[in-house]
């Protein structure tokens, strides 16, 4: 013991280094930096929790908060369809579908990039999803079967147009 009775002074006084508790900082400011990154992506591509069950205010909210647009229109059995079209770049979409179950919106079906199309629109009798090919003209429409969205050549437009493969939610 010194003068002073502190044990501190018998070491040499001051702070001194914890090596363990350098390494937790670290381990907590990369996993909270990982957390910060990954929502990002998440959200982007529209991954959010939020995204996968939400009711129609919420849609609205998210589409806002991606700049995405909501076009609406029903499937074959009357259930309301809600897709998300955000435009990457001039001609390029990122398209989300969501159903109607019950009092909620969920999303269903793959995440689909068309490149080199006109703006999605709703047309056609029954009303569909659909996009123009800019360099070939056809016409794409949104299909819906079960949990399964594809996206084909209308009927009558006889060129096939090459789309990216889409992502699993």
């Amino acid at each position: 013991m010194s003068e002073e009775g502190g044990p501190e002074h018998e070491r040499g006084g001051g702070l001194h280094f914890d090596p363990r508790a350098l390494v937790i900082a670290l381990v907590a400011v990369a996993a909270l930096l990982a957390y910060a990154v990954h929502h990002e992506s998440e959200l982007r591509a529209g991954r959010t929790p939020a995204a996968l069950r939400t009711d129609e205010r919420g849609l609205d909210a998210l589409s806002a908060s991606i700049g995405a647009e909501v076009l609406a229109f029903e499937d074959d059995d009357g259930v309301p369809i809600r897709v998300l079209v955000r435009e990457e770049a001039p001609g390029d979409y990122v398209l989300v579908a969501y159903r109607r179950r019950g009092d909620a919106f969920e999303r269903f079906g793959q995440t689909w990039f068309p490149t080199g199309f006109d703006r999605p629109r709703i047309a056609g009798d029954p009303p569909r999803l659909e996009m123009r090919e800019r360099g070939t003209g056809a016409v794409l429409v949104m299909r819906i079967e079960g949990d399964e969205v594809d996206l084909v050549a209308r009927d009558g437009d006889v060129e096939m147009v090459e789309l990216p493969a889409p992502v699993p939610p």
